[in-house]
């Protein structure tokens, strides 16, 4: 076999794995939406909430009766759970997600407030309010919600984020709890100041972590 053939035969082997991966990667990503998402991180979330409340008498207890916090951009990209998502290329999928936590540890009365919002079914709204950085516009908003359910502390949401267009973007996430007549008071109303990101951390940093006060950005290129 000569030189030539033998690297006309590896680049053909190369390209019939990378063709086979790039398969595997969109098969795996077409079965997900973004349910998925959101189950994987109730999941997670409740798991460490769980492990708090276990260890409850030997915590401080927090103060608020709620609070969120978001995590992305992601993809659905690679290896699940997701890949995270700050250079997305045009018209690629990348989400945003809220995690809305009613606080256990906050004793009210006889009870405590994730019981006490829980046990009334009080309505919730969250907002994924975006802005086009480059073009200084309105980029969308998604608004979703529901209603508390009984003894359930964890309620997450997940939104597609603009990506037809190329731009810098960033994305702000807002929640308030209602009455059952519809109305809210300042204490029950916010936006997420803590946001996980997933990015590695390039060549001056930072490590991937939470990032505070600051919203969701991201990039989107031609």
């Amino acid at each position: 076999m000569t030189t030539a053939t033998r690297n006309a035969r590896e680049v053909t082997v190369s390209k019939s794995v990378m063709e086979q991966a790039a398969a595997a990667a969109e098969s795996a990503i077409a079965k997900r939406s973004e349910a998925d998402i959101a189950a994987e991180i109730r999941a997670q979330v409740i798991a460490k909430l769980e492990e708090r409340m276990a260890q409850r008498e030997e915590r401080a207890e927090l103060e608020n009766w709620w609070d969120i916090w978001a995590l992305g951009p992601v993809q659905l990209i690679g290896n699940p759970p997701f890949s995270p998502g700050c250079v997305v290329k045009a018209g690629e999928a990348a989400y945003a997600v809220a995690v809305l936590v009613l606080n256990p540890f906050q004793p009210v009365g006889p009870t405590n407030a994730a019981d006490l919002l829980s046990g009334f079914a009080l309505p919730y709204e969250i907002q994924f309010q975006t802005g086009n950085l480059t073009t200084m516009a309105p980029a969308g908003a998604v608004v979703t919600g529901g209603a508390f359910v009984p003894s359930l502390y964890v309620y997450v949401a997940v939104a597609a984020l603009p990506t037809a267009a190329p731009g810098m973007y960033e994305t702000n996430i807002l929640a308030r709890i209602m009455d059952a007549g519809g109305g809210s008071a300042p204490h029950f109303g916010g936006f997420a100041t803590a946001i996980l990101d997933l990015d590695s951390a390039g060549l001056f940093g930072p490590a991937a972590g939470v990032n505070f006060n600051q919203p969701i950005r991201y990039v989107v290129y031609p």
